[in-house]
């Protein structure tokens, strides 16, 4: 699909929607640290705390209406700020930070190479 320039919009869509997709989970994990169930958890439900989780998902919905650049471009950097945050964070584990850190590296790569594709070819 990629040599031959077929498919190329629906390929991208397809990355975005999976990027999407993983956007939303990473608004999810942060939504459950948010919602106390015991008194020992450190993250209390704030607005910062809630607004941040819906932000991601958020995002990744705004960037499926725009244009294939506009949209891998948003979500590209809601990766970087989700990764940079979740990496200060005190809340997660050192697992889940690094587990993070190397899977939303993976996706950041895709759909920047899936950018650089469109724009060589459908250009």
């Amino acid at each position: 699909m990629g040599i031959t320039g077929k498919n190329i919009p629906q390929l991208i869509y397809a990355d975005l929607t999976y990027g999407g997709g993983i956007l939303s989970f990473l608004g999810a994990v942060r939504w459950g640290l948010a919602i106390p169930n015991s008194k020992e958890k450190t993250l209390k439900p704030s607005f910062q705390t809630l607004g941040w989780a819906v932000t991601p998902v958020s995002v990744a919905w705004l960037a499926l209406l725009t244009s294939s650049t506009n949209g891998s471009l948003m979500i590209i950097g809601t990766f970087l700020a989700c990764i940079f945050q979740d990496s200060y964070s005190a809340e997660y584990p050192a697992w889940y930070k690094s587990f993070r850190i190397i899977f939303s590296s993976f996706a950041v790569l895709s759909l920047g190479a899936n950018l650089l594709m469109y724009h060589s070819i459908m250009n």
